[in-house]
């Protein structure tokens, strides 16, 4: 017989290592699907997410039925692009919870039945846990942050200052804040009521000092809620003011949807 000649030996040589490759491969995926990842049963977050998104609900002042509709289809649309295992939470602003925060719903995506890897996980079962666990809580916390709500006073700035001391909300984590409001601040000590819309002039008051904030590299959306009763106060020179302010805080304005 004659031997096998170099070419030969060479394309056996690519089989021997691409069958190695599937077999290691295969073992691989045995393991993801016995291990998984580690995350905390009730919340669904690994040790340190990586991703958050944080909506601020502000109820000092009431919506309107079209406000309600909007603000449900566009939490709605930013739980569907949630990467999984990213953190979401929504905290509400009235006039007295902005210390000590708690979140109206706090917890990471734990995938959809279309994020699941078909060889080794159980598309129904994840989409299952999905509607659990995450959906569900969701629309049920959802339907009671819409009820109406007044308040004598808007301490919107001093509220996203103490989201951002939130570890879960530091740096070295990607974040977003989504600030669902008439963006009026209004507390004893500046109101965007009486003051001026003056960035400026805001950085020099001892006030602006003192709600200073480190916002480095997050994205902020604000759904602004025009109010017909405050047309003299809010538009074009109340959104530069914003603008002007999240800059400074290192922050990036990423989108600003006006809502009637």
């Amino acid at each position: 017989m004659k031997g096998i000649d170099k070419k030969g030996k060479t394309l056996i040589g690519y089989v021997i290592i691409v069958f190695c490759l599937v077999i290691i491969g295969a073992a691989v995926m045995f393991v993801l699907a016995l291990k998984g990842k580690k995350y905390d049963p009730e919340t669904f977050c690994l040790d340190k997410a990586s991703k958050h998104t944080i909506v601020l609900l502000d109820k000092t002042d009431s919506f309107s039925i079209n406000q309600q509709k909007f603000i449900l289809k566009y939490i709605a649309d930013v739980k569907d692009r949630l990467e999984a295992f990213e953190k979401f939470s929504i905290f509400i602003l009235t006039e007295d919870n902005y210390m000590g925060l708690e979140p109206l719903f706090s917890r990471c995506n734990p995938g959809t039945g279309e994020d699941a890897n078909q060889l080794y996980q159980n598309p129904e079962k994840i989409q299952m846990r999905f509607n659990q666990f995450f959906e569900k809580p969701l629309q049920e916390n959802l339907s009671v942050a819409l009820s109406s709500s007044t308040s004598s006073k808007t301490p919107l700035f001093e509220m996203i200052r103490e989201l951002t001391f939130r570890e879960d909300f530091g740096n070295g984590t990607e974040r977003r804040l989504i600030i669902i409001s008439d963006m009026m601040h209004h507390t004893r000590h500046y109101s965007h009521y009486k003051q001026a819309m003056d960035f400026d002039g805001f950085t020099s008051h001892s006030y602006g000092n003192e709600v200073k904030v480190n916002l480095h590299s997050a994205a902020v959306e604000i759904v602004y809620l025009r109010r017909s009763a405050l047309e003299y106060r809010q538009g074009k020179r109340h959104i530069s003011f914003w603008k002007d302010y999240f800059n400074f805080m290192g922050a990036r304005v990423a989108l600003i949807r006006n809502v009637q």
